[in-house]
């Protein structure tokens, strides 16, 4: 393969690996490093029972050792480097990110009982309520769309939607609560 480019998606694949124009993650064989947040890993698939890792080129069914570190991935790549702000973040730049094939990424959530929105969207709103507790600690005047901005939305709405069916009332009844 020499490559190709998607118009719709903004990825070129070779067979070195993927490069998103947009977002400036690129994988290769020997891992992925994200331009944005400077963080490389390596495509973890198996075990070759000395201790080392080696890599699964099968890309039909997820090994338990690939499904098994995926969490740990996601850790070290997304939540940590805090990519999931990342505004327009997809779930195939987010697999490109961590090394993953976006189909084991999506089987991953599957197996946790979530869904890739239902995982950014609790990522996001666990920080929009470290922010909310910092600005209040420090007596700084913070409103609901700002912080909503900072972690990630476009649109009040939708995390709004997100705030509500994860935490079970709405922002503005939510930070209320804890402004009393």
């Amino acid at each position: 393969e020499t490559g190709v480019r998607s118009q719709e998606t903004g990825v070129r694949s070779q067979e070195t690996g993927v490069r998103s124009q947009e977002t400036g993650v690129r994988s290769q064989e020997t891992g992925v490093r994200s331009q944005e947040t400077g963080v490389r890993s390596s495509e973890i698939t198996g075990s070759s029972g000395d201790g080392s890792l080696e890599k699964s080129t099968d890309s039909r069914l997820p090994d338990s050792c690939l499904l098994s570190n995926i969490g740990d991935l996601l850790k070290e790549n997304c939540e940590k480097t805090g990519l999931y702000l990342m505004n327009d973040l997809t779930l195939a730049q987010l697999s490109a990110a961590i090394g993953i094939n976006r189909t084991y990424l999506s089987q991953y959530f599957s197996s946790q009982g979530m869904n890739y929105n239902t995982y950014i969207n609790g990522l996001r709103i666990n920080h929009f309520i470290r922010l909310y507790q910092k600005a209040v600690a420090a007596k700084q005047p913070v409103t609901a769309q700002q912080l909503a901005q900072e972690c990630g939305y476009r649109s009040y709405s939708t995390f709004s939607t997100a705030f509500k069916l994860r935490m079970g009332q709405s922002v503005t009844a939510w930070m209320h609560d804890r402004a009393g």
